[in-house]
């Protein structure tokens, strides 16, 4: 893969991460299990941001599929929220998660 194509798909990860982080922002602190867990989500994501910045994908891709996307996995792997789960509307935990998952598939290109 050329040069080119590699800063095109490290530009498409970042606004995944700003998409993501925008979707984050929208929803209210009530959609989280705890208020406060909506605060630590974006710096989460924020923190991954800054790790693909300083090129370390392989970092950001750990933190991505073990220290957060597990929070948010329960309403695909079970149809319902799992006790660990962040957000208890599968309908909303599922759209976050997927946008998750494609980050780290972007990630895993790297």
């Amino acid at each position: 893969m050329g040069w080119g194509l590699w800063e095109l798909l490290l530009s498409t990860i970042k606004t995944k991460l700003k998409e993501l982080s925008a979707a984050i922002g929208k929803l209210s602190p009530a959609a989280f299990r705890y208020p406060l867990l909506k605060s630590e989500l974006r710096q989460d994501v924020r923190s991954v941001g800054l790790i693909v910045e300083w090129r370390h994908y392989d970092a950001a891709l750990h933190i991505l599929q073990t220290g957060i996307m597990p929070k948010f996995d329960g309403c695909r792997e079970t149809g319902s929220a799992g006790r660990d789960d962040w957000i208890e509307n599968c309908e909303t935990q599922t759209q976050l998660y997927w946008a998750m998952n494609e980050i780290a598939t972007l990630l895993r290109i790297f």
